[in-house]
């Protein structure tokens, strides 16, 4: 369903763009927008096939599974300081990573600040640091 969707909708932008001022061919992506009855089937088969490769992917590796664990036991957490993390670490990308494509400097600051906030959070929860349960939460006993 994913495929036969993204197919749909590829093709209406493709299909419904024009030609620009400067000749070059402008897609239009004003039939992505979230609120058509389109936009609504591409979104849900595509969450739901992103949610099946999880799942299986999840199964199968281990390493994955300890990962996603990890950030399960410390998400709140995670979120909590991912704003703080996030302001650093888009100072230090526009610092050192400038000459990298915008794209690349966006995948690239999404998982350093993952990476730390996590690291930051486990610390703290490893550190038995006073007060730590207003700022992870509750969390059950380890397995």
């Amino acid at each position: 369903v994913y495929l036969i969707a993204f197919g749909f909708v590829f093709f209406q932008v493709v299909t419904t763009g024009r030609p620009g001022p400067a000749g070059l061919y402008q897609l239009n992506y004003n039939y992505t927008l979230p609120l058509t009855p389109v936009m609504a089937g591409f979104i849900t088969s595509a969450l739901l096939t992103v949610l099946y490769r999880a799942q299986t992917a999840f199964l199968r590796h281990q390493p994955l599974r300890r990962l996603l664990k990890l950030y399960g036991r410390y998400s709140l957490g995670c979120y909590f300081i991912h704003a703080m993390v996030l302001y650093y670490v888009n100072i230090a990308a526009t610092a050192y990573l400038a000459w990298l494509p915008l794209l690349l400097q966006l995948a690239l600051t999404f998982t350093a600040c993952s990476l730390l906030s996590l690291g930051i959070i486990s610390t703290v929860d490893r550190l038995q640091l006073p007060g730590r349960q207003y700022l992870i939460g509750k969390l059950a006993a380890r397995q």
